[in-house]
């Protein structure tokens, strides 16, 4: 099947730096999360296993926002599904701040899955309209303004847990630059991609044809949702690192992960979405298999950034060939995001259950095995980034 990509550059250069901001606060979110979750911890007095499942409840909202999302956006824009979305998850992602029970925390967690849900889906289908119109591979570069987003997130918290600050300030002060930069870009995004007929979108099994690109996303959210959530705390508990150092770990896989990013639309086009995937799964269960192996502080850092790097384009390229496979921007993106977030869902009470019985170091060992078979779905990419039918 060939792409119906515009023979003339349609897109701004405006409304593709909005988009990049937006990916930007995004990611700054979920940096200020991986950075304040030790704390949290610490201070609710939290087991691993009480921990996973506020993040199943985050995963829960995020699944359910999900497919709303992907029948809402198209009726309305993209563009203005992610600015709203955008605000409504910065506030979301202060409720923790104010949680002074473990409940309190689970309710702000759905608060959370629900907004980052809507704002994932949003931005996504919103960036591969941007890139079709575009006619030029960019979902690389959104995806390194995610990843620079977490990078700067984490850093901040970290930097601010260093300096003594309590876990509200740690949370705050990462997210009011979220706020900012959400703001500054909202009337730079347009309307984005939009459908006015009757909705077509209902949720339904993926197609046959891109299954291979679910079960990719699948197994690669789930690797990416353990490094925003276990990272720091892998550290703080099994190394011992101080809440400064712990943040260091997502911080390792973001910048990696960025790093790959800027560079990965020329990566993508010069080697095709299936080398990308099967070398990326490869590097990646390297990486987590020498921090499980190896709990050194220095030596995981290193883990999680190989696992940044390996990862980097791999959620990108899928994204990318769901959009345009799709009925829809939002339903192409919807359609794999739902089932990837499954990893989400699914992952968290897993990991944290073997964290209970085998201890973290066990758990975090299940995601060696994940990147491999993320691996081996690249096989069943195309040159287009679509998975093959047979």
């Amino acid at each position: 099947m060939t792409t119906l990509m515009p023979t003339v550059r349609e897109a701004t250069w405006n409304e593709r730096a909005s988009t990049l901001a937006m990916f930007l606060t995004l990611g700054l979110a979920v940096g200020t999360w991986a950075a304040a979750l030790p704390g949290l911890k610490s201070e609710l007095g939290l087991s691993d296993r009480d921990l996973s499942f506020a993040l199943l409840a985050l995963a829960i909202g995020s699944v359910g926002s999900t497919i709303a999302t992907g029948i809402i956006a198209p009726r309305f824009g993209t563009g203005r599904s992610t600015g709203v979305s955008a605000l409504a998850m910065v506030v979301a992602f202060a409720l923790p701040a104010f949680a002074s029970s473990y409940v309190l925390l689970l309710i702000s967690a759905l608060l959370m899955g629900i907004t980052t849900g809507a704002l994932d889906i949003s931005v996504n289908g919103h960036a591969s309209d941007v890139e079709r119109r575009w006619t030029s591979p960019i979902m690389s570069s959104f995806h390194a303004a995610f990843s620079l987003g977490g990078l700067v997130g984490a850093a901040f918290g970290g930097f601010l847990a260093g300096a003594g600050w309590q876990v509200a300030g740690q949370i705050f002060g990462p997210l009011l630059l979220a706020a900012l930069v959400a703001v500054a870009a909202m009337p730079w995004l347009g309307s984005g991609a939009r459908h006015t007929d009757k909705p077509e979108i209902t949720f339904a099994m993926p197609e046959r044809s891109m299954l291979g690109l679910c079960a990719v996303v699948l197994f690669c959210f789930l690797i990416e949702g353990a490094m925003a959530d276990w990272s720091a705390v892998y550290l703080a508990t099994v190394t011992q690192s101080s809440p400064a150092i712990a943040a260091t770990g997502y911080a390792a896989f973001s910048i990696a992960m960025a790093t790959g990013r800027v560079v990965g639309d020329g990566i993508v086009t010069a080697l095709g979405p299936k080398r990308v995937v099967l070398f990326g799964g490869l590097l990646a269960a390297t990486g987590m298999g020498l921090a499980v192996a190896f709990p050194d502080p220095l030596v995981a850092a290193i883990g999680f950034a190989l696992v940044g790097a390996g990862a980097a384009n791999i959620v990108p390229v899928v994204f990318s060939a769901a959009g345009r496979y799709g009925s829809s921007p939002s339903a192409g993106v919807a359609m794999v995001a739902t089932v990837g977030y499954a990893g989400f869902l699914g992952g968290p009470p897993i990991i944290g259950f073997v964290a209970s019985v085998g201890g973290l170091r066990l758990a975090l060992g299940l995601l060696v095995v994940a990147a491999v078979l993320v691996a081996v779905g690249g096989l069943g990419l195309d040159r287009g980034g679509k998975a093959a039918s047979s």
